[in-house]
């Protein structure tokens, strides 16, 4: 899936997904051939996630891993 959109918020890049993140056991997201561990946006959607610092994501491709 895509990031659609990403922005910034207190030390965190948060991320706008394509589509819902997967229900399976995933620990990590890679993002152009680097991990990231992951921050569940709570009250935001199936479909946000965020990662610690400051990042410009938007149209890369991520994979849960």
């Amino acid at each position: 899936m895509t990031i659609d959109d990403s922005f910034e918020i207190d030390g965190y890049t948060v991320l706008i997904l394509s589509e819902e993140r997967p229900m399976t056991d995933w620990k990590a997201l890679r993002i152009d051939g680097e991990e990231y561990a992951p921050q569940i946006v709570m009250d935001a959607g199936r479909n946000v996630i965020a990662v610690k610092g400051s990042h410009d994501l938007a149209g890369q491709i991520v994979e849960f891993v």
